[in-house]
């Protein structure tokens, strides 16, 4: 994790001072120096944070011996010993290459086609001297941030975070509403490319961006999951196999570090198997791994020590425990520092364990953690397995499924019953062929409520939903009316026909990029590097093209990888049921230690004075915040999280006035 900026001149004019001011806006990123080069209309500039041992040896931003191209990253690469095989790389006399000079050596052999043949997590920028060309690249899953901002004829430039253009000066700093309502969860189509500023543009994702001499700014994708590919072994002991294989090296390639490594170990099945594998694969050596956990010995439902205890009594002699009573912290302790860090609001309910767990880490001088994040959607619970079973016809092993799923969860026959027929006449009444015979019976029976039963919004937040045009009295007229014309339409999950085109979906949804932003932000803001081993890019194709009957079985959802850890992971977490609940520490934490900040906040929406007056009613948003005060429970999970985004919101706003960003004097 490091940060890097550019600057190029489209009108020739030499590059000054903003580059500086670019890399003073999030100088958080690059503890271990800042540097810059420049040449004429062009600039580049680095933060460093050192992570790996390679990290030692970069200087940033570099210039390739012949002069011809020049580059800047923020970069981790874990195809290393392939890249130089194929690049046949010459290793410096006295130091290793360094992961910089693999992606310059792979650009300078296939151009902008470099990333198809990286690994790892990256953002870089190369200024081609011979074609006049600045290139853009960022990784499959958007795992390290790059936005830009284009002026036609003036400049193009380039930041790690979006904010630091703002401050620069090189943005307007007009307010994206598209964004900002997203955020407040009304269902509004938002592009990739989308930020939080009108003028500011982010590399969406496997993607590269390059801009010519001329100002022409022409947008690539280099990479994109397939739907249809399906892996076809011999039997589920070779598939089981296989996945160990792949989580195994997903794992060691992340382990590149030039300190101590630590692994967030909640005690679920991700983060588990993600530690669990890390110590196993450091038996041998002298290294040993520190696990990072938060405990709620206050709160039972929420409490996670037993299994993160059984799983250190596994692995006594490799694993160095950190425990954080979370009990004993608000919710909101990290939200100005994380907004400060991340330039744009937070609505990670528990993004405020993680950020403590990192600086945690950092104070006892670790600088790359593990994470367990996502398995859920990598591996997928295949969840819709079932509908796969019903549209191939394969009825008897759908009834099997359901029969079992039912069985595990406590459920009876009847109960099993209930849930088959229900499938069917769903079937029934979607499938082409009987759809029209199903709608004629409804009407003849005057059930079909398809026009009345329209509604015209859907609000889907975390944990529930609202139906319905309850939630509007929350939001100003205007404000909807102004987003009206963007609303998407949600697909309805039952609709599904096979498992794989569910779980793709699920995979790219715009919410995972910004999850995984928001956890490597909040571990630059604590001076630390966050990696995802389950955001590896050859398991989680391989993950995706698994049969639906491996992902859920017997009530099992993600049996494989519960299949694939055994001798690894203690049973007592591999076959876990269920998963602590995190709402009532959440809801203990905000009524414990948040009550000034939300009765501070209730003042501040009834006079008026947030920001968000022209997004929200704040009389109706005041009263909310008035209810966490006197702890009065809220009618439903929406009304929660619309809360907790307000004030993130509230926050980020006053942040921005703070900080002048609006201050036009400096645009270029």
């Amino acid at each position: 994790m490091s940060g890097i900026a550019g600057v190029y001149h489209l009108n020739g004019r030499p590059v000054g001072e903003e580059l500086n001011r670019v890399l003073d806006g999030m100088e958080h990123r690059g503890p271990d120096g800042a540097d810059t080069w420049c040449d004429g209309p062009v600039g580049l500039g680095h933060l460093m944070l050192e992570t790996t041992p390679e990290d030692e040896y970069e200087s940033l931003p570099l210039v390739d011996r012949s002069g011809n191209f020049a580059i800047t990253a923020d970069a981790r690469i874990d195809n290393r010993d392939a890249l130089i095989k194929t690049l046949d790389v010459r290793k410096p006399n006295d130091r290793p290459i360094t992961d910089t000079e693999l992606i310059l050596g792979a650009y300078k052999r296939w151009g902008r086609d470099c990333p198809k043949r990286l690994l790892g997590a990256f953002a870089f920028a190369v200024w081609d001297f011979r074609k006049r060309t600045v290139t853009l690249a960022r990784d499959h899953f958007g795992i390290r941030p790059l936005s830009y901002v284009h002026r036609p004829g003036q400049f193009f430039a380039y930041a790690s975070l979006e904010m630091a253009l703002v401050r620069a000066g090189l943005s307007n700093g007009e307010v994206n509403d598209r964004r900002i309502a997203d955020f407040l969860l009304v269902p509004v189509n938002v592009k990739p490319e989308e930020t939080y500023w009108e003028d500011i543009t982010s590399v969406p994702p496997a993607h590269t961006v390059q801009v010519t001499l001329e100002g022409r700014v022409d947008q690539e994708r280099y990479w994109a999951l397939d739907p249809e590919k399906e892996t076809m072994l011999d039997s589920d002991e070779a598939y089981i196999e296989r996945f160990r294989e792949l989580f195994k090296e997903a794992v060691r390639c992340r382990m590149r570090s030039a300190t101590p490594m630590a692994s967030m170990m909640s005690g679920g099945l991700d983060s588990t198997s993600v530690a669990c594998t890390a110590a196993q694969q450091l038996q041998g050596t002298d290294r040993q791994l520190h696990t990072l956990s938060a405990v709620f010995d206050s709160v039972p439902e929420s409490n996670e020590r037993s299994y993160q205890e059984t799983a250190l009594e596994m692995y006594t002699e490799k694993m160095i425990p950190t425990f954080f009573e979370a009990d004993e912290m608000g919710p909101l302790h990290h939200l100005s520092r994380t907004i400060e860090h991340m330039g744009r609001p937070s609505g990670g309910g528990n993004g405020y364990l993680h950020a403590e767990l990192y600086r945690r880490a950092a104070d006892q001088g670790l600088r790359v953690v593990l994470s367990g994040f996502d398995g859920d959607t990598t591996v997928s619970h295949g969840r819709k397995y079932a509908n796969e079973l019903l549209w191939k016809g394969r009825w008897a092993e759908l009834w099997n499924q359901i029969r079992d799923s039912v069985e595990f969860h406590g459920g009876g026959r009847s109960r099993a019953r209930s849930a088959f027929l229900s499938l069917i006449r769903h079937y029934l009444r979607t499938h082409p062929l009987t759809r029209p015979l199903a709608k004629a019976w409804r009407q003849l029976r005057g059930m079909d409520g398809s026009e009345a039963g329209k509604e015209q919004l859907t609000i889907r937040p975390e944990g529930g939903a609202w139906g319905g045009d309850a939630w509007q009295k929350y939001f100003q007229a205007s404000f909807l009316k102004s987003t009206a014309t963007d609303v998407r339409e949600e697909t309805p999950t039952n609709r599904w026909t096979s498992e794989r085109k569910h779980h793709h979906m699920m995979l790219r949804r715009p919410m995972m990029e910004d999850m995984l932003r928001a956890l490597d932000a909040r571990a630059a803001s604590m001076g630390v590097a966050v990696r995802f081993p389950f955001y590896d890019v050859r398991l989680v194709e391989y993950c995706l093209s698994l049969p639906g009957h491996l992902k859920h079985r017997n009530g099992w959802g993600r049996w494989i990888e519960r299949a694939s850890m055994g001798g690894i992971l203690p049973d007592e977490i591999r076959w876990r049921k269920k998963k602590a609940d995190l709402s009532p520490s959440y809801r203990q934490g905000l009524a414990r230690h948040e009550k000034d900040r939300f009765s501070a906040l209730s003042e501040r929406f009834a006079s008026g004075g947030s920001a968000l007056a022209r997004h929200l009613e704040m009389k109706a948003m005041a009263e909310l915040a008035s209810q966490v005060v006197s702890e009065e429970p809220l009618e439903n999970s929406g009304e929660e999280v619309l809360l907790l985004r307000a004030a993130s919101l509230d926050e980020w706003f006053k942040l921005q006035d703070q900080k002048e960003l609006h201050d036009k004097a400096h645009i270029a």
